[in-house]
């Protein structure tokens, strides 16, 4: 028998002789490039006329590993590259590195805080070459990237590691207002439920939300830490209370955490609120309708207010649930305070599927992820 072996590249569908025939059955070959090929061979007898008597071709998958090579490693703001290697506390930077592998790269992002020796990993190896990171204190910090081939079995390929000073202090006040408390229980659940209150859910999210904000850097202060909760002539006197533990101290955000309520059992979904209206910083451009006045030239406060409140929302969508949108009204709290502002509506506590979804330690903390996003996104705008 005599053998002749083909190869044949399925991505520029050409046919490559790589042996004539010959009465060895064994051939080699060494491909040179990622790919799909057919491997085909060729057979006749010794003293066949034919071009051919008979063949087999089989397709294979080539994945050639070559290590990648990382050519630059930047770290911008808002599109502009950072000058001087230095960076300011509680701004979001982009990081992006470019490198080059036989087949696609794999990019894995790593900041040490040299004050502590500490690496922390803030994104896995992925084929994006971007990251984004926002210091929370000050300090010199290493950020670094990993990169290896897409076929690399290596832990990494290649690496680079740039020094950067992060300046500035303490990153912004936030207060957090968890809706009613003390001799207020807000609204109650069914008895099915176990009559749940929403003041209760409502803290413990507060709660969660203000940890992840304080792990971050943030200064976060609770209302309910700084208001008498049980001894207040009304309910406006309260409110008024609320907000002056934020304008008192200047805060740079004040969020207030509720849960709805309704007499029809079925409605559901979350909401954000805020007001243009801002007596204590502008009265300019104001006007009424339907008992709400408005602003038709909002402050900048009430604008990053209602800016928020869209984030809040794009973010709580992912959660499922009737996303009820964003309304501009003069609720108290949200148009008496001298900073950005908003009331957030997380579900109903007068739907038993909705509040036992409220009442569960999971939700309550996918409700904070979220709105803890929503916050960082703000700030880094």
């Amino acid at each position: 028998i005599l053998y002749e072996y083909w190869i044949k590249d399925l991505s520029k569908n050409v046919w490559t002789k790589i042996r004539d025939y010959s009465t060895s059955s064994e051939i080699s070959w060494t491909p040179n490039k990622s790919g799909k090929y057919l491997i085909g061979v060729h057979v006749k007898d010794k003293y066949s006329n034919e071009r051919l008597d008979n063949h087999k071709y089989e397709e294979y998958n080539v994945r050639l590993s070559k290590k990648a090579v990382i050519s630059n490693l930047e770290v911008s703001l808002n599109g502009n590259k950072v000058a001087n290697n230095e960076l300011q506390v509680g701004k979001s930077y982009n990081i992006k590195a470019y490198a080059e592998s036989l087949n696609s790269v794999l990019y894995e992002y790593w900041i040490k805080d040299l004050s502590k020796n500490v690496w922390t990993k803030i994104r896995d190896y992925s084929s994006s070459n971007t990251a984004t990171w926002t210091p929370n204190k000050s300090g010199k910090y290493l950020i670094g990237v990993h990169v290896k081939d897409k076929y690399s079995n290596e832990r990494l390929d290649n690496h680079k590691y740039v020094e950067y000073v992060v300046k500035g202090g303490l990153m912004k006040t936030i207060v957090l207002d968890a809706g009613h408390g003390g001799r207020d229980s807000g609204a109650v659940s069914s008895q099915a439920t176990g009559k749940l209150y929403e003041a209760n859910i409502v803290q413990k999210i507060t709660i969660k939300l203000g940890n992840l904000l304080k792990a971050q850097g943030y200064n976060v202060i609770y209302t309910r830490e700084h208001i008498d909760l049980y001894n207040y002539p009304s309910v406006t006197q309260n409110l008024e209370d609320r907000i002056n533990v934020a304008n008192s101290r200047k805060a740079d955000l004040f969020m207030s955490i509720h849960a709805d309520s309704f007499d029809v059992s079925s409605a559901n979904g979350y909401s954000a609120h805020y007001s243009s209206y801002r007596p204590k910083l502008d009265n300019s451009g104001i006007y009424e309708e339907d008992d709400i006045t408005y602003d038709r030239t909002p402050c900048d406060a009430a604008l990053k207010s209602k800016v928020l409140s869209q984030l809040i929302v794009n973010e709580m969508s992912s959660l499922g649930g009737s996303n009820r949108g964003i309304s501009d009204h003069n609720l108290y709290v949200t148009k008496n305070a001298l900073m950005p502002s908003v009331l957030v509506e997380t579900g109903f506590v007068s739907n038993d599927t909705e509040v036992r979804k409220l009442n569960s330690d999971s939700y309550q903390n996918q409700i904070a992820q979220k709105l803890y996003n929503a916050v960082t996104k703000l700030f880094s705008i």
